[in-house]
């Protein structure tokens, strides 16, 4: 018979197996630059129904992307510094602007590197971007997390990562500007 003496006794260990890692950087510099590069940004087209706005499909490089890299760009190198994975540079950079109830279907940037995701015009109503977890819980769910996250700040997580904006009640609008490390 087990006696409650004899359960005290027991020792266990837990062991997380597995964890992702989100690196979150608020950008000091972007009050200073940010009319002027939220400006540079065109504010409709015929993007996606769900999207305000977006350039993901443009071929040109549009002039907001050199400016912002020049602000991100000293973030960049020390994240370089404690990655795993050693990119060596950006690609695919691209704007979105969401407008009241606009949002992103969940989706990935691809197997390998990591993507960022850098918040240019965020009121305090609106809500970050938010991760599905690549595995089942115990119960056999997808947990969802965000990172409360604020104007300024920019995020850099595994490309494979599933994530999406939610949808926000808001009438101001969200303005992000994303990019793979490669």
């Amino acid at each position: 018979m087990i006696t409650s003496s004899h359960l005290n006794q027991i020792q266990h260990t837990k062991v997380d197996l597995f964890k992702i890692s989100v690196t979150q950087y608020f950008i000091r510099e972007w009050e200073q630059v940010k009319e002027s590069i939220l400006l540079s940004i065109p504010s409709s087209n015929d993007a996606e129904k769900h999207i305000g706005f977006t350039d993901y499909f443009e071929e040109t490089d549009a002039k907001y992307k050199e400016n912002i890299f020049k602000i991100l760009e000293p973030y960049l190198q020390e994240f370089c510094k404690i990655s795993f994975y050693k990119f060596t540079g950006i690609s695919n950079m691209w704007c979105q602007r969401y407008n009241a109830r606009d949002y992103h279907v969940p989706h990935d940037h691809g197997a390998l590197g990591y993507s960022c995701v850098f918040y240019a015009k965020m009121s305090e109503d609106h809500s970050g971007t938010l991760f599905f977890s690549p595995f089942n819980d115990e119960t056999g769910t997808h947990a969802c997390n965000s990172i409360a996250c604020k104007e300024g700040d920019l995020i850099i997580f595994p490309s494979n990562l599933m994530h999406m904006a939610p949808p926000h009640d808001s009438i101001e609008e969200r303005v992000i500007i994303s990019f793979n490390l490669v």
